[in-house]
């Protein structure tokens, strides 16, 4: 016999639960959960001799579970006359003070501010089954809302799927209140597979701003500056339920999902992310955790699809979860994350996984060594950090961070070399090498202007000073080549201060601020560049203006998007002869010569020669098209 409806519009009809309850019979039935899954909310916010209503009371036994434990005054209101009665028989005499009445909830006949608390158990999710009955729903929140006291509680046990939590926002998003979401723990007999949460929304006693705080994790009570905030902690609860399901019925090769997890003090920024990693292939270990060191979150093995599937592949395990560990937070060492993870680990293990045979592996470092030297903010690229970080036991790395600039990727990055003066040691960054495989082919390129003989490069000019690794790079380890003068432009004046600070920005090279990139007439000089490079993101149209910029012979490199690319290389073939294109997987890199662009000159080859292992120059039928590959574990110049 079916006891739930087909269509959940149903749950909105009066004649469906007066079925449902005949059907039922004198069996309970408890949406999301029973006394021992509530108690731990309802004994913060409900006190004994409290006046509590129960909206759509049903056949639960929650109120006789409350009532045994001393909270008689409690009424409870359905639209069923079949389960009232029922009710009322039940506990008549047994329970003579709990009164059950037959009445809608969106209508109610108590007077205003008559209760000092109102508990709903699925009551709103059964009349909001779909967004259509959103305006029932809000009739009942109303009503609800009408007869609480000052400093009342109205808990809200639901599902809070999305279009029940939208309209559960919105009612109460103009109205003064205290807005608190809990977790409910899972019922030991399994019930629900989404997680249920408890909505307890305080009616506070005079006109005030609304505050917004949850509660999911150790009884830890987080406050949130938005509902929006509310709503994306509930969706990420929701969907990290989703996926423990999936991965105890089937293997989600391709997908590598990720999980997020917080820590209540510090709820801007995740402790730890893991990505799921799973192989189409069998292996005798199923299992496995891998740490990655602090600061390296950004790195190929571990920030990408394809380094994560390489390092799936050296364990040899069918499914890996990767743990990245993030800024701003403090880790002893492996044992500590080890023993904060178990829990978690084993939700996401494959079924049948003994805890005490998951293998935690991590590098040689451990949990590796991150420095934060620098944070500040600014308008258009937020939050900005500089830290020292560790890649390797002798490896030390400067990288520079910003929250609007693809904030999982580096935004500038440099080695950092020990200096030994008067006794003691220091680490400074080492301008002579390149850590940026896109810079490294910027540098790479310069090779490619044909001067005659040993004439000098003339005026280089780099638009994107970002941290100066490029332009320092350039200025001082360009042997070979005498380049006139470095310029550099820059729009962002804390990246010019970041470069001088804690980049060791060299003092030939000039830097100009513009308002805008499109501000060319700020430029110190407006023709004759031997050689420009674009160094930053720029619209199509702003990079024909400095393409104009460059003298006769000079030659035009510039970083894009990789969808850009085809565009560009177009509008450089309009003026310029000899022209190619270099593909990173979401970067390109676009150059072009009016002159001809050869690799046997020696002039040049004598300078940058260890920079380039291969280059294979070939014209399309019109001539223009250069492909070629570079070495960059060569990308290191020599003082000789």
């Amino acid at each position: 016999m079916s006891l739930l409806p087909r269509q959940h519009s149903q749950f909105a009809k009066e004649d469906f639960w007066d079925d449902f309850f005949k059907a039922r019979g004198s069996k309970s039935f408890d949406w999301y959960g029973e006394y021992p899954e509530l108690c731990g909310v309802l004994h913060k916010y409900i006190k004994p001799a409290d006046q509590v209503l129960m909206v759509g009371c049903g056949n639960s036994k929650l109120s006789e579970d409350l009532y045994d434990l001393s909270y008689h005054n409690i009424t409870n209101i359905d639209v069923s006359d079949v389960v009232i009665k029922q009710m009322s028989q039940k506990n008549g005499k047994s329970r003579p003070k709990m009164s059950f009445i037959k009445m809608d909830a969106t209508k109610m006949s108590f007077e205003d501010k008559y209760f000092k608390s109102a508990i709903d158990k699925g009551t709103l999710d059964a009349v909001l089954p779909d967004p259509e009955h959103s305006s029932l729903a809000v009739s009942m929140l109303d009503e609800v809302w009408r007869v609480i006291k000052s400093m009342g509680s109205y808990i809200i046990v639901s599902l809070a799927q999305d279009h029940v939590l939208s309209t559960l926002i919105n009612a109460f998003k103009e109205r003064p209140c205290i807005f608190r979401v809990h977790k409910l723990p899972k019922s030991e007999s399994g019930g629900f597979l989404m997680p249920v949460f408890a909505f307890v929304i305080t009616k506070p006693i005079a006109a005030m701003p609304s505050i917004y705080e949850s509660s999911v994790a150790e009884g830890k009570i987080t406050r949130h500056s938005t509902s929006e905030e509310i709503v994306t902690l509930i969706k990420e609860i929701q969907y990290y339920a989703v996926l423990q399901n999936t991965l105890s019925k089937r293997k989600m090769e391709g997908e590598q999902p990720k999980v997020a997890l917080y820590t209540p003090d510090i709820a801007h920024s995740p402790r730890y992310t893991i990505y799921i990693v799973e192989s189409p292939k069998r292996y005798k270990n199923k299992f496995a955790v891998f740490i990655s060191p602090q600061g390296q979150e950004n790195n190929w093995m571990f920030s990408t699809n394809e380094g994560r599937l390489q390092l799936l592949s050296n364990i040899e395990v069918e499914r890996l979860l990767v743990v990245t560990l993030a800024r701003g937070h403090t880790y002893k060492d492996v044992e500590e994350i080890k023993t904060e993870l178990s829990s978690k680990v084993m939700e996401l293990a494959p079924h049948g996984t003994n805890e005490k045979n998951v293998p935690f592996l991590a590098m040689a470092e451990g949990v590796g060594i991150r420095n934060i030297v620098y944070e500040s903010e600014a308008e258009k690229l937020g939050l900005i950090y500089v830290e020292d970080v560790n890649t390797d036991a002798d490896t030390m790395l400067r990288q520079t961070f910003c929250e609007k600039f693809h904030p999982e990727l580096a935004f500038s990055s440099a080695r950092l070399k020990t200096v030994k003066s008067k006794g003691s040691t220091a680490r400074t960054v080492d301008v002579s090498q390149l850590v940026c495989d896109v810079e490294k082919v910027l540098a790479s390129l310069t090779c490619f202007y044909n001067r005659v003989g040993d004439e000098p490069l003339p005026n280089l000019l780099i638009v994107g000073l970002k941290c100066g690794t490029l332009a320092n790079f350039l200025s001082t380890y360009h042997r070979g080549i005498v380049i006139e003068s470095v310029q550099c432009v820059e729009t962002e004046k804390v990246l010019i201060d970041i470069a001088n600070r804690f980049y060791s920005l060299d003092d030939k090279v000039t830097v100009t601020t513009l308002d805008t990139y499109n501000s060319l007439d700020q430029l110190p000089s407006h023709s004759g560049y031997g050689c420009i490079i674009i160094n930053t993101d720029m619209d199509v149209e702003t990079l024909g203006k400095y393409l104009q910029l460059i003298s006769p012979t000079g030659l035009f490199v510039a970083k894009c998007q990789k969808e850009e690319s085809g565009q560009l290389l177009e509008l450089l073939k309009l003026s310029l002869t000899h022209c190619g294109c270099f593909h990173f997987d979401d970067i390109s890199v676009v150059f072009g010569s009016s002159t001809e662009i050869s690799s046997s000159n020696k002039t040049y080859r004598s300078s940058m020669s260890r920079l380039i292992e291969k280059t294979k120059i070939g014209k399309n039928k019109n001539g223009s098209e250069t492909m070629f590959s570079l070495d960059f574990s060569s990308m290191v110049v020599s003082d000789h």
